[in-house]
Order: structure tokens, then C-alpha cells, then sequence
């Protein structure tokens, strides 16, 4: 995600690994927020709602989903109709509560 973008908030089912390789941003996995920075890995488990909230710096990174389970739908799945739409995400400066390691 560079200079901010968009993003949709959303869940799968199926569990998913987030593994970030650049960049600094805060994201939400069931309403708790996080700071994420490189190496740190986020895990989302089937049916939990996933946001990426705030970028920092260009933000870079792969997932990889454990499969989906029999009758398991593909893609994103939507808790709310306006999540679909997706929502902006503002690069923001990295804020001094920020642990950068």
C-alpha cells in the first residue's frame, strides 16, 4: 500500500497470515488494534473481521490462506454491505507511541 490507498474491511473462511516485509502501519483484527512493522506476522483466524487503519510508510507484504474448509467460500466476505465498498487509508506520520525496531 503506498502513500495510504484503500482498503476493505473484511474477514475469510479461512485462516489467514499476513507477513510483513516493508513499511510501517496500524491495522485492527477483531477490533483490537496493532502496530506492524517488518517481520511482524499478523494471523486472522476464519470469521474474524481484518482492517489495515493507518499506513506510516509504504506498506508491503504477502499472505498465504490455509485453505478453505468444505462448503468454505472464496475471497472476502463482508460482516456489514458498506464494508464492500472499502474505506480510504491516510498515510499518516509514524506516531511517537510506535516501537520501531
Amino acid at each position: 500500500m503506498v502513500g495510504g490507498g484503500r482498503f476493505d474491511r473484511h474477514f475469510h473462511d479461512d485462516d489467514e497470515l499476513w507477513i510483513i516485509t516493508k513499511g510501517r502501519a496500524k491495522v485492527a483484527t477483531e477490533g483490537v488494534e496493532h502496530f506492524v512493522q517488518p517481520g511482524d506476522l499478523v494471523m486472522t483466524q476464519a470469521g474474524q473481521v481484518h482492517d489495515v487503519l493507518e499506513v506510516y510508510e509504504d506498506l508491503e507484504g504477502f499472505f498465504v490462506e490455509t485453505g478453505h474448509p468444505a462448503g468454505g467460500r472464496a475471497g472476502h466476505q463482508y460482516a456489514r454491505d458498506e464494508d464492500r465498498s472499502g474505506h480510504e487509508v491516510p498515510q499518516r506520520p509514524l506516531p511517537a507511541s510506535f516501537a520501531v525496531r
